[in-house]
């Protein structure tokens, strides 16, 4: 399947090698090679930004965009590695969610469903979807049953931790909102010549691991991105990244206010993101880099703030309830409030955005106005 480097669900995804993107386990001495072979092959200068993020904030797909904003095409390689990630993502994702339901309650017609979704097996290099789980996967997810599960925790219960009020995995929500993404285009995803779009590389979750360098080339500049990461185990490596970086884009999800660590269920994903934020803002190394935060998966808040209250997870918490304005308004001010109490200025040291990665436009705006 490829030389191993990203996770989808519990299996291992092909790496996205290609000529500008170069995945580094350890990334020893790398980035002063690739800066001087550029500069020797007439590039003009080279900024290196550091893409860091809390697991699950979407930092994978923020560079997916950054890419595309800088028309650096995704090779044969990595779209084909891709395609089988989307199939271990929805069928990874789908019996998470079997897991979770009462095979004795179900109708005979769905219990079938849920053993064949089951038994899915990996696919191989160019291997189609297989056709004869296109019709159990849709009823699967159509089933009453299935959304009532869904709804009742802004996704799948998997497991709920000893937080009060009970705090769910970070797969919850993302896991609903990429089968519905992907189910929606069945037809098209099982068709044998299959390819996956630009959206559909945006939708599949992928877990990153080690150091990813990508250089995107500018206008008259070229752009050295370092993604590290987010997942408690591998911040350890963040250290071998903070030489030379210009400026640092850290990504949060601000749909993680009412989900745990996949690492640790008692940690809150958005207090954990806090810690490190605080710890960016505070560390001797980015003391001259400009900081730029990113409140990410805005889609998915806005749909999610509606069925879970911030203030069951955020005491403290007095805006509006259910309010998606007065919830950013509220992890933007406790954001702003760290990186200040760390003596830096808002809009001069840091700057504080609200992104959804999985919006190419947005993402492009976001990228023209931060060059």
């Amino acid at each position: 399947m490829g030389t191993p480097g990203f996770k989808s669900g519990s299996r291992v995804c092909a790496v996205w090698p290609s000529f500008c993107a170069i995945d580094i386990p350890d990334r020893p001495k790398t980035t002063k090679v690739i800066l001087r072979l550029h500069a020797h092959a007439g590039y003009s200068r080279t900024t290196q930004i550091l893409l860091l993020g809390t697991c699950w904030s979407g930092k994978s797909t923020f560079l997916k965009q950054m890419r595309l904003s800088y028309n650096l095409a995704f090779s044969k390689l990595e779209i084909e590695s891709s395609r089988q990630c989307i199939w271990a993502d929805l069928t990874d994702s789908l019996k998470f969610l079997v897991d979770s339901l009462d095979p004795l309650a179900l109708p005979d017609a769905l219990r079938r469903a849920a053993a064949l979704v089951s038994s899915a097996p990996d696919i191989g290099q160019h291997e189609a979807f297989p056709q004869a789980f296109m019709f159990a996967m849709q009823t699967l997810w159509r089933a009453a049953e299935v959304q009532a599960v869904i709804k009742d925790g802004s996704g799948f219960i998997y497991e709920r931790c000893a937080m009060q009020p009970p705090a769910y995995l970070p797969v919850v929500t993302q896991q609903s909102i990429s089968v519905s993404y992907y189910l929606a285009e069945a037809p098209r995803l099982f068709s044998p010549a299959y390819v996956p779009t630009v959206q559909d590389l945006l939708h599949v979750r992928v877990r990153s691991i080690g150091i990813t360098e990508t250089v995107l080339r500018g206008n008259g500049y070229d752009m050295l991105v370092v993604d590290v990461g987010g997942s408690k185990s591998e911040r350890r490596k963040w250290l071998h990244a903070l030489k030379e970086v210009t400026s640092i884009i850290f990504v949060v999800s601000l749909s993680g206010y009412n989900e745990h660590l996949i690492e640790d269920k008692d940690d809150n994903q958005m207090r954990d993101a806090m810690v490190v934020w605080n710890a960016i803002c505070r560390s001797r190394w980015f003391t001259q880099s400009p900081l730029v935060l990113c409140l990410n998966k805005n889609d998915v808040f806005e749909r999610q703030i509606l069925h879970s209250d911030i203030v069951e997870f955020f005491p403290d918490f007095d805006g509006e309830r259910k309010k998606a304005d007065a919830g950013r308004d509220y992890f933007r001010e406790r954001f702003r409030d760290l990186g200040e109490r760390a003596g830096r200025t808002l809009n001069k040291d840091f700057f504080i955005r609200v992104t959804t990665a999985t919006d190419s436009e947005a993402m492009k705006e976001f990228m023209t106005n931060s060059e």
